[in-house]
């Protein structure tokens, strides 16, 4: 379980004027190991304000005590990496009615991004196939 001061992320959070901090990964589906990182995403309120992502992660360093910080912003993430991201997740920081946006946001979006996942697979198979019959 990561350990943080939740007054301190709130701060931060509002600071960055962000909607959502949100633990993933490894810290979450408890595939924890003495090297892990820790994984965090957030998304913006202001879609066109700069991030300062250095900023950020050196604040989010201090927070969570930990060097090893890898920050995602899904404000425009992709439909599969936000998917990928809200489908094991927590909510660190920001109100569960926006966390439970997202996570609907980001089923929506992959649900509709599905065919053409199986277009890009059948022809990633179809190519490889026709490589190792020329071989």
């Amino acid at each position: 379980m990561v350990k943080f001061n939740k007054e301190k992320l709130d701060v931060v959070r509002k600071r960055y004027n962000l909607s959502l901090v949100i633990l993933f990964g490894s810290q979450v589906d408890g595939r924890v190991h003495p090297k892990s990182d820790l994984d965090i995403a957030v998304v913006r309120n202001d879609q066109s304000l700069e991030l300062n992502l250095i900023r950020l992660i050196s604040d989010l360093i201090h927070i969570f005590n930990n060097d090893r910080v890898d920050l995602v912003d899904l404000t425009h993430a992709d439909p599969l990496l936000l998917f990928a991201t809200a489908s094991k997740s927590r909510l660190l920081s920001g109100e569960e009615k926006d966390y439970e946006n997202l996570l609907l946001r980001a089923y929506l979006r992959y649900s509709d991004y599905i065919p053409y996942l199986d277009m890009e697979r059948d022809f990633v198979l179809g190519k490889l196939k026709d490589y190792v019959a020329t071989r």
